[in-house]
């Protein structure tokens, strides 16, 4: 299993003075194939209103450039399994 969870962040800059930049956070599994993640569902369907990031009054969009930043956070997960046999003592372990 090739997998594991991944955090991120995407910012739409602000090149405006004193205005705040648009952050959105997320989060989901990463796979190696569809059947052990959920690589088509990461991100937002409704980020910002394409009005909004068109007005330029609001900043985002100067001389018909936008700066983005993207941040991602990988977390690779691990398991422990461990077997107490009828004798009491541990079986084996798998990690």
């Amino acid at each position: 299993d090739r997998s594991c969870w991944c955090l991120f962040r995407m910012s739409v800059l602000n090149d405006t003075i004193g205005k705040a930049h648009m952050h959105r956070d997320s989060y989901g599994r990463l796979a190696a194939d569809n059947k052990s993640g959920d690589n088509t569902s990461l991100g937002w369907n409704d980020y910002m209103k394409m009005t909004d990031f068109l007005n330029l009054e609001n900043g985002y969009l100067i001389d018909d450039t936008v700066s983005f930043n993207a941040t991602f956070q990988i977390i690779k997960e691990s398991s422990t399994i461990s077997k107490t046999l009828s004798n009491g003592s541990s079986g084996s372990r798998i990690i």
